[in-house]
C-alpha cells in the first residue's frame, strides 16, 4: 500500500501525463467524461463526434499523431454504423490512455 506522499506523487504524475494526452487531441473536440487511475497509470477519455465521418476524421488524426510519436495502439469499431439511432463507438487504446469516440 502506498503512503500518502507516494499516492500524491503518483496522482500528480498521472495528471501530468493525461494533460499531455489531452494536448494531442484535435482542436474543437467535445470531451464528455474521463478518469485517471494512477497505480498503474491509466487514463480514460470519452469524446463525442457529431457523426460517423467526423469520428473517422478524428481517428485519422489520432492515428497520425500516435504513429508520429512511435506509440503502439489499436483501433476498435463497435455499434451499428447504419442505424443513426444506435450509439456507435470507436475505441483507441494507446497505453496508458484509452480514447472512446461516440457518435
Amino acid at each position: 500500500m502506498a503512503t500518502k506522499p507516494q499516492a500524491k506523487a503518483a496522482a500528480d504524475a498521472a495528471n501530468a501525463s493525461l494533460k499531455a494526452e489531452i494536448d494531442m487531441l484535435p482542436a474543437g473536440v467535445n470531451i464528455t467524461d474521463g478518469r485517471v487511475d494512477f497505480n498503474p497509470t491509466k487514463h480514460y477519455v470519452r469524446l463525442v463526434a457529431t457523426d460517423g465521418p467526423s469520428a473517422e476524421a478524428m481517428v485519422l488524426t489520432f492515428v497520425a499523431t500516435l504513429s508520429g510519436a512511435g506509440r503502439r495502439f489499436t483501433v476498435r469499431r463497435e455499434g451499428n454504423y447504419v442505424n443513426s439511432e444506435a450509439e456507435n463507438a470507436i475505441t483507441i487504446v494507446a497505453p496508458p490512455t484509452i480514447f472512446v469516440i461516440t457518435f
